[in-house]
């Protein structure tokens, strides 16, 4: 069983929609898809949109994005073995 004390400095794991691209993709490009999506986002229609459905368009530049992709992954990794769970 896994208790609050097991995660000493746990961070609430962020949620939502997330968009990745395959493995090796140019920063170039990942930089481009951002800016591009981040406008689409950004456009009062949308914003009009998300707000009227209690969501909220937080795009993440791609460094930021793998650097809280990598902690969520080592949480995750952690709270496994605390939990002693393996994959089948």
């Amino acid at each position: 069983m896994m208790r609050s004390s097991d995660c000493i400095g746990y961070e609430k794991q962020p949620s939502g929609v997330r968009l990745y691209g395959p493995a090796g993709l140019p920063m170039a490009i990942a930089r481009r898809i951002h800016a591009e999506v981040a406008a689409s986002l950004n456009t009062p229609d949308l914003q009009k949109r998300l707000r009227e459905t209690y969501f909220s368009a937080n795009p993440l530049p791609p460094e930021e994005f793998a650097a809280q992709t990598r902690r969520e992954v080592q949480f995750m990794t952690r709270a496994l073995e605390i939990a002693k769970l393996r994959p089948e």
